[in-house]
């Protein structure tokens, strides 16, 4: 499109000609490159909200959105990272920006519209017309569609639907479920709900299962590197036994299940309602085990999605290992769950304005975090106190049969101590919640 023109008075007539005839067919482009991006976001905008108002879960839909978005970023993320070098300088990012010309060629025809507005600017007034027939089109669709049902729309999202039913004794959804399953099922609900408790509780608990996963989605599309993950499994196969793998992967899995804040709010989110769980005719231990079983469904979700996610990287030589720190972690799980619902129970918040407050200012929360670290370091000291022990009866010239027994399966009791101990942790834990929190939720005056 770019020729050169000799610089006389007839030339620089030209030039202008043509720059004229292109700033005329660059304009209305212009004027008009936003009607088809509005078009689509406006339409699937409305479809979205029509789509919403209908459900009662919105808030689900939103979490899962951002979780889809989340793993394509951290997946696009690692794809791109493995490929700049350490001594990346500007050279380098301009031959990247230069070699992506085919693909920036490839997108543009992707969608037809921009290759009509490209190729209309160059001059081709066929192409230029169906662009902006298309924009305009498109504009007075959305117009038409759309713009006499965008406030009922918006409106029926904001309020939700609330058409009344009604259940008759004869009818397939009236039945009977245990205490248990009604407050569990009410938990549920109430998360669902409420985009605080959602976003905090549940997707909090997924962001490192999410982050590996969008990890292991780039490593596994990175194949033309210098150092491949196959290599380094295989020398982590050869160098790494599969119990110190499973403690290695039972420290990362237990800050998953570390507060997990639907658990450490389950009685102060209760709020107004204290009177209603006083009084009804079910049981302290099973209102406070089906608010736990909340929390362990959620940590246990992480974790087994965790597990699933490293199993996929280290293979199958590894199994073994990812299925015994999935277990020690959701025995973690328990014992911290029962530790942060007894201390809930013992100073609960019960006078709130908004979820916001009993959610994030908290101080219950702080204080089961503070606890939860000292039950954490109790199997961490038994670890580092049998490496310690082996250690030592390895030095020794004539150990005792004890000592030596410890020293030719150090591995073995390392994982042996800390199971035991997070064992122990989640028996004494369930027992502290049945004599110290059932007596504080009972003593609770609403």
């Amino acid at each position: 499109m770019i020729r050169i023109i000799p610089v006389t008075s007839a030339g620089m007539d030209r030039l202008f000609r043509v720059a004229a005839a292109g700033s005329a067919l660059l304009v209305p482009v212009l004027l008009a490159v936003n009607c088809i991006p509005l078009t689509i976001s406006l339409l699937l905008a409305s479809i979205l909200g029509r789509f919403t108002s209908l459900t009662r879960h919105k808030e689900v839909w939103v979490v899962l959105g951002t979780v889809l978005m989340l793993v394509v970023v951290l997946g696009l993320e690692w794809s791109i990272l493995p490929k700049i070098p350490e001594d990346a300088d500007a050279a380098f990012f301009a031959q990247m920006l230069i070699g992506v010309q085919p693909m920036l060629r490839a997108f543009i025809h992707a969608f037809p519209p921009v290759a009509w507005a490209v190729d209309g600017i160059a001059g081709d007034w066929l192409q230029w017309l169906a662009f902006l027939a298309v924009s305009i089109g498109g504009a007075a669709l959305v117009i038409a569609l759309v713009g006499g049902s965008y406030l009922d729309t918006t409106l029926r999202q904001n309020e939700g639907s609330r058409k009344a039913r009604r259940v008759r004794v004869t009818d397939k959804t009236f039945r009977a479920h245990s205490p248990f399953m009604a407050i569990y099922r009410r938990e549920w609900n109430e998360i669902l709900k409420v985009p605080v408790y959602l976003l905090n509780g549940v997707l909090g608990a997924m962001m490192l299962p999410i982050m590996l996963i969008g990890m292991s989605v780039g490593m596994s599309s990175e194949q033309d590197s210098e150092v491949s993950w196959n290599f380094l499994l295989r020398l982590m196969q050869d160098s790494v036994s599969p119990m110190d793998v499973m403690l290695i992967l039972t420290a990362l899995l237990m800050f998953i299940s570390w507060v997990n804040p639907i658990i450490a709010t389950a009685i102060s989110r209760e709020g107004g309602r204290m009177p209603i769980a006083k009084y009804i005719p079910v049981s302290p231990r099973t209102q406070l085990w089906a608010k736990l079983s909340v929390s362990l469904t959620i940590n246990g979700a992480a974790i087994l999605l965790m597990g699933i996610a490293v199993a996929a990287l280290l293979g199958t030589h590894y199994l073994g290992a990812v299925l015994g720190a999935v277990v020690l972690a959701n025995l973690f799980s328990l014992a911290t769950g029962c530790i942060a619902l007894t201390i809930d129970a013992s100073r609960p918040i019960l006078h709130w304005q908004t979820e916001q407050q009993v959610m994030k200012q908290n101080m219950n929360q702080m204080i089961c975090m503070l606890v939860v670290l000292l039950v954490a370091l109790i199997p961490v000291a038994g670890v580092v106190g049998m490496m310690v022990l082996s250690s030592a009866a390895q030095d020794m010239e004539a150990p005792s049969m004890l000592m030596r027994f410890a020293a030719e399966h150090a591995i073995g009791l390392r994982s042996v101590v800390a199971a035991l101990l997070m064992a122990a942790e989640a028996g004494v834990s369930i027992l502290i919640l049945h004599k110290v929190g059932e007596k504080r939720f009972s003593a609770i005056e609403p």
